[in-house]
């Protein structure tokens, strides 16, 4: 087992985890959601080389770095496909805080590294992705699950039925000692959701 590194960036307003996951050589960007000055110099002082950017889904505030971040590095951006109408929305905005994107980035639904498994877990919205790392016991779960709390299910494309299903068929199925970085906030186990999510 190769060794990896993790970084977090908490970036725009509304405080988005944006992480940068580096594994034999070849870093990941998840969710580069705001301040791609900050997400490009962090790669540039570490001497990383992003191959892929990977979108857990594709609310704005997720997404809005995206552009500035792929024309860095000429890297393609993974989006699963039942997020795609929702990517290209102009209703997809928070204003006064997130803008809709002008332009777009062209997407792929295919992860460029066979070491990471991109789950659908519908509920947050339809194209909701986990990345799980198995090898090292990692789950980035996007807002599909959060410390002792679950995403929104009250926007377009939202079911809290659905959300539900999805934690418990594909997120707590997963051994206990999977490590879970969410999209907000603060890390977490599947064996502390488990025992403790008021919603579980």
């Amino acid at each position: 087992m190769g060794k990896y590194s993790l970084e977090k960036i908490i970036v725009g307003p509304f405080e988005v985890n944006c992480y940068i996951f580096t594994v034999n050589n070849k870093t990941f960007i998840i969710d580069p959601g705001a301040e791609p000055k900050r997400i490009i110099s962090l790669i540039k002082k570490n001497s990383l080389i992003p191959v892929q950017i990977l979108l857990t889904h594709a609310h704005i505030d997720h997404i809005s770095a995206t552009k500035e971040v792929t024309a860095e590095f000429n890297i393609p951006v993974y989006l699963n496909e039942r997020d795609k109408s929702l990517y290209l929305s102009p209703a997809n905005s928070i204003m006064p805080f997130y803008l809709a994107l002008k332009e777009y980035v062209p997407t792929v639904n295919t992860v460029s590294d066979n070491l990471i498994e991109a789950i659908n877990t519908p509920g947050h919205t339809q194209g909701g992705t986990c990345f799980y790392i198995k090898e090292y016991n990692l789950l980035f779960s996007g807002d599909t699950i959060f410390q002792e709390a679950i995403g929104r299910t009250d926007l377009p494309g939202g079911s809290y039925n659905q959300l539900i299903e999805s934690i418990k068929t594909k997120i707590l199925s997963l051994p206990d000692n999977t490590f879970i970085y969410p999209g907000h906030g603060l890390e977490t186990s599947v064996s502390r959701e488990k025992r403790e999510n008021p919603f579980l």
